[in-house]
């Protein structure tokens, strides 16, 4: 079989037993209680996925041929950092509608406290950390090996986009340019780490401001 075919595959098989053993709610309700904000299954289903998605990158790591830096340390900070005040910003409007307060904070507590925020902070980063070496490290990797930039861009962005769906239109199409930028800026720095930054900003500033507004709708009632 075609080594590409094989990394598709492999990708596509980690997403699918993770979605399968975590988006059946009554599998774990068991387990964890009945706990109606989902803080346990939350919890569980960023660390799971933090393991699962990274064991491909683990044991191909010798054989996957990275693109060689081609941007200095000064100039990737200065792109993460725009990168991060434009999500920030977004993040501020976009956050507050009815349609994203609907699914987020994936933690449906009604009372947050410090300690809450840090541990779902660190999950969601640890969770991100294992996504975006399956998908920007291994997959986005794999296919450099036999495709163009531009096709394993393309390639990319499109299995990105196909594990959004569950997430809903605007999350599917909105996959569209972030996965674009997040493969450009992974190629020319020649490391998954500046995608793992700014994919957890986006993460953690949707996560804060609907905690924000959540917490000031519920004192207006």
């Amino acid at each position: 079989m075609h080594p590409l075919i094989v990394s598709i595959l492999v990708a596509t098989l980690c997403f699918s037993i993770y979605f399968f053993l975590f988006y059946e709610n009554h599998i774990w309700g068991r387990w964890l209680g009945a706990d109606s904000s989902g803080y346990g299954r939350i919890i569980l289903m960023r660390l799971a996925g933090f393991f699962i998605f990274l064991i491909p990158y683990l044991f191909s790591t010798d054989y996957l041929h990275k693109p060689l830096q081609q941007i200095n340390f000064s100039t990737l900070f200065i792109l993460c950092f725009i990168c991060a005040i434009l999500l920030i910003v977004i993040n501020y409007f976009a956050a507050r509608t009815p349609s994203n307060l609907a699914h987020y904070p994936q933690i449906r507590k009604t009372k947050w406290n410090f300690t809450d925020i840090i541990i779902s902070s660190t999950t969601w980063i640890l969770y991100l950390i294992g996504y975006e070496f399956l998908f920007r490290g291994y997959l986005f990797f794999s296919t450099l090996q036999h495709f163009d930039l531009v096709s394993s861009v393309g390639l990319n962005v499109a299995i990105y986009m196909l594990v959004h769906i569950p997430k809903g239109y605007k999350e599917t199409f909105g996959s569209i340019p972030m996965g674009i930028v997040l493969c450009y800026i992974t190629y020319y720095s020649g490391s998954v780490w500046p995608a793992v930054i700014i994919h957890s900003m986006l993460a953690l500033s949707n996560e804060w401001f609907s905690i924000y507004y959540l917490t000031r709708q519920s004192k207006k009632v």
